[in-house]
């Protein structure tokens, strides 16, 4: 399931959380059943509600007390994933238009949710990421992988989504 750069064996007992995850593109089972790490899904689509381990809301309100271990997004810090409140979170929207910051709060919350030595995986499927390397490295955190590729297929047809692994 995921790319060779990401290495899962010492997750074993850790947690996960999952920014935007959807069925079936979520993570959950890889998650839970193979890594046996515990698992939060945090989302904005509506849709998500019933899933398990998941919870509604934005992970700008997620309380940084017990921080995870990995953080992992797919499809959710790229321009045209903003969300404007619409119910399934997208929005085109011209790069200029997304404050410098707002992507400086979001790496801050990213960064106090992120545990010590945890890792950030953002995979972006239409867009580059939204975060640049000097804006990650101002927040603290530490770029480790970034290349143009998906996850899932690292021999993607998109010439614009991109693997971007961080680490705290």
């Amino acid at each position: 399931m995921f790319h060779g750069n990401f290495k899962t064996n010492n997750l074993n007992n850790k947690r996960i959380l999952e920014i935007g995850g959807a069925e079936p593109e979520n993570i959950q089972q890889y998650s839970i059943k193979v890594l046996g790490a515990e698992y939060l899904n945090q989302t904005l689509d509506q849709e998500c509600r019933d899933m398990p381990n998941t919870s509604i809301g934005s992970f700008m309100t997620l309380e940084p007390n017990s921080p995870y271990d990995l953080i992992f997004s797919n499809g959710v810090f790229e321009y045209c994933a903003i969300n404007d409140d619409n119910p399934h979170g997208r929005k085109q929207i011209d790069p200029k238009d997304f404050e410098v910051q707002e992507r400086k709060k979001q790496l801050s919350k990213l960064e106090q949710l992120l545990s010590k030595g945890g890792l950030l995986l953002i995979n972006t499927i239409s867009d580059p990421c939204i975060y640049s390397t000097q804006e990650i490295e101002q927040a603290g955190l530490r770029v480790i992988y970034r290349q143009r590729q998906d996850i899932y297929s690292p021999r993607s047809p998109s010439p614009r989504n991109e693997l971007v692994i961080i680490e705290k």
